[in-house]
């Protein structure tokens, strides 16, 4: 039996939200090694010249409490 094609419309709604999706998964991973690398004690300029950013204000937004690295359900899972 054939699948029925999906209407154009939706196809690429589907297309735009996986994009979307892949894009929040890429920047959560950003974050994520710009808040370890901060957590680990690599100097803030030494983080700037990997990222390219290009003041201290806009690499702390970046940096998130580390808590949430520490403290979190998938720890236990001993991931």
């Amino acid at each position: 039996m054939a699948r029925p094609k999906l209407k154009e419309h939706r196809r690429g709604q589907l297309i735009k939200l996986l994009s979307e999706e892949k894009q929040i998964i890429q920047r959560n991973a950003y974050i994520g090694c710009v808040t370890q690398a901060a957590m680990n004690g690599v100097r803030e300029f030494v983080i700037m010249r990997q990222t390219g950013h290009k003041t201290i204000a806009t690499l702390r937004r970046y940096i998130r409490s580390g808590e949430i690295f520490r403290e979190n359900a998938a720890a236990g899972l001993g991931i």
